[in-house]
């Protein structure tokens, strides 16, 4: 008896899951872990990507790592009621600051933004056209948007 347990745990489990896998499916599932270094590396570079565009130029890889190492340790319950304490205190003080000081994001036009704009206007003009029962002002519109 004790070599048949001894041979029993020696059988893999891929080849268990596809003994269960044509027997009760629902049970058995094809996953087989992840390759840890792969998606950190993968999910380091695209969180370099999506700082490049968000004009983070000067960012490096190693600059990720080490922020990402930062957060391997663990916070004590003090250091961790304080940061909730600081974030309460920052909350409230923005929520106290007046609108006219809280600034205006950058605004900025792409190339996109300028080539999507006229079919915007255009099919705004159209839409007026089309519904507006007056013909003579839907008709001069165009002409008046361009005086303003």
């Amino acid at each position: 008896m004790e070599g048949v347990k001894e041979f029993w745990e020696k059988v893999p489990r891929k080849c268990l899951n596809g003994v269960w896998k044509h027997l009760c499916p629902q049970l058995v599932y094809d996953f087989v872990g992840f390759d840890i270094q792969e998606n950190v590396s993968k999910a380091n570079k695209e969180s370099l990507d999506k700082a490049r565009e968000a004009r983070f130029d000067q960012l490096e890889q190693k600059d990720i790592d080490e922020l990402l190492e930062l957060h391997t340790v663990e916070l004590t319950n003090e250091e961790l009621l304080e940061m909730e304490t600081i974030e309460n205190a920052e909350l409230e003080a923005a929520a106290s600051r007046p609108i006219s000081e809280i600034p205006e994001p950058e605004r900025f036009l792409t190339k996109s933004d300028l080539e999507k704009a006229p079919s915007f206007i255009r099919e705004g003009l159209d839409i007026l056209e089309a519904k507006d029962p007056n013909i003579n002002r839907s008709a001069t519109l165009p002409e008046k948007l361009c005086q303003s």
